[in-house]
């Protein structure tokens, strides 16, 4: 009779044994801790200002970097002095930024003079994520 006793205990210990065996976590990677970063453009600087903050090598660092979820483009300030070539400067600029980069999105809002922007570089401005003259659509 001991002896039928004995059996079911072995089994036991073998089973979980073999299932603390098959649930190892070691082989699942380590999770990284995501977070945003945040480049604040502001209208209040010169136009180097804007293209220093957007330059190619700060921003493929940040789109490799596996603990960026999201890099946040913040249009803040009185944009309304960008006019002309540096209007269509920025907005080429912001164009092959969201092409290149994935992880960028816009937030904040351009206030540029009224009716300067096309109606496409305006779609552009609203469909990444930013706002144009909200302001004035109050």
């Amino acid at each position: 009779m001991k002896r039928f006793r004995k059996i079911p205990i072995i089994l036991t210990l073998a089973g979980l044994t073999l299932f603390i065996a098959c649930n190892n976590d070691d082989d699942e990677p380590e999770k990284v801790q995501k977070h945003n970063v945040e480049i604040i453009l502001n209208g209040a600087d010169s136009w180097g200002g804007v293209s220093e903050a957007l330059k190619p090598s700060i921003m493929k660092e940040y789109n490799d970097d596996a603990s960026v979820d999201t890099v946040i483009i913040y249009a803040q300030g009185d944009w309304s002095w960008l006019r002309g070539p540096n209007q269509d400067g920025i907005i080429k600029t912001l164009k092959a930024v969201r092409s290149r980069y994935s992880k960028t999105w816009g937030r904040g809002d351009f206030n540029f003079y009224p009716g300067d922007l096309s109606e496409e570089d305006s779609l552009f401005f609203i469909n990444n994520g930013w706002t144009v003259n909200k302001d004035l659509q109050k």
